[in-house]
């Protein structure tokens, strides 16, 4: 329960509690009430034509409130806003809930006007269909002419003398709770309850679809990556097997690719049938796959020779000739042709 403080006009007194924040009492004697119906104004509109009517009515300059809605009926209590912020202040209190003391009187046991003992003073009542129709306080018990007046005008059978004041002990809970959108919906404090009660259920039900949908996305998440790590374990042999195959193909186009051309020892038995017989002398050999680089020293011969002779070989596509850095010498270039292109050329 918060901690509750009673206000009274000269007075504040603590009665009990200590958590969940702090409710701040106010005696019947520091509030005024009204009963609004609102039955003729459209649903939509009667938040704003309560608060019209509340500033005509209101005695405060600026006044603080706590309405409590019964359907169509606006039940108003108003106090002087100003006058409560400066007592929280000297009780050193920042904020706190406010509470007319007639919203924590036990509800009666039947219909009809009774009278109350309040923090001060009493409050006469008039309940009617479980509704408070009509309340008003007197600093002491009221005379029977007063009685009379206050049944007179709430339109009550009217007693010939006021009944005993009941004492009372306040309520832990408020029996009537303050609704922003209760008067643009219609509820009254029971619907409010109700309406609350099915947004809770609905938000829950939403909750638990979205959770049981997330358990099954997790679950046939878990069960597809199952389902992949053993399809992956089947595959993976045939993988490592595609991978070695296409590693042999490799190495076995290159081998082709080698056995394309002349060997290096055809092509020293061709250049000694075609180089000049006598002085030539070879220095440098250089192969490639498709390639011959030869340095000949040979300075009674015309390069040109070598060429004309070369190219008639079938081993060689193309022969240039070139002087080298030294005189006598000369560089001899070969393009190889592959064995197929050399038996066509022979055929």
């Amino acid at each position: 329960m918060p901690k509750r403080l009673l206000r009274r006009q000269n007075e504040l007194d603590e009665a009990g509690g200590g958590y969940g924040g702090r409710e701040w009492v106010l005696a019947r004697s520091l509030c005024r009430f009204r009963r609004f119906d609102l039955g003729t104004v459209p649903t939509r509109d009667r938040a704003g034509a309560l608060r019209l009517k509340i500033r005509q009515w209101t005695p405060f300059p600026s006044s603080g409130d706590y309405v409590v809605w019964r359907g169509d009926q606006a039940l108003v209590w108003l106090w002087d806003a100003a006058g409560q912020q400066q007592a929280l202040a000297e009780a050193g209190i920042r904020s706190a809930r406010i509470l007319p003391e007639t919203v924590l009187h036990p509800l009666p046991a039947s219909d009809g006007p009774r009278l109350i003992q309040s923090l001060e003073g009493v409050e006469g009542q008039h309940w009617q269909g479980g509704q408070l129709l009509a309340s008003h306080w007197w600093p002491d018990a009221p005379t029977t002419a007063a009685w009379r007046h206050f049944q007179r005008s709430n339109g009550g059978i009217v007693l010939a003398e006021p009944p005993e004041v009941e004492p009372v002990t306040l309520l832990a809970r408020p029996w009537g709770r303050p609704s922003r959108f209760a008067g643009w919906l219609g509820l009254d404090a029971r619907q409010q309850q109700w309406g609350l009660i099915a947004v809770a259920l609905v938000w829950w039900a939403l909750v638990c679809w979205q959770l049981a949908v997330g358990w099954q996305w997790r679950q046939a998440n878990e069960a597809l990556a199952a389902q992949l790590d053993a399809e992956q374990a089947k595959v993976e042999p045939v993988l490592k097997l595609r991978e070695q195959a296409l590693a042999e193909r490799e190495a076995a186009l290159t081998l082709l690719q080698l056995l394309q051309y002349p060997r290096q020892l055809e092509l020293w038995a061709a250049l000694a049938e075609k180089l000049p017989r006598g002085s030539p002398k070879l220095i440098e050999w250089r192969y490639a796959v498709d390639k011959l680089e030869i340095l000949v020293n040979d300075p009674e011969a015309d390069p040109r020779e070598y060429v004309s002779t070369l190219q008639t070989a079938p081993e060689f596509a193309e022969v240039s000739a070139e002087a080298g850095r030294e005189p006598g010498q000369f560089r001899v270039r070969l393009q190889l042709k592959s064995r197929e292109t050399a038996a066509e050329t022979k055929e």
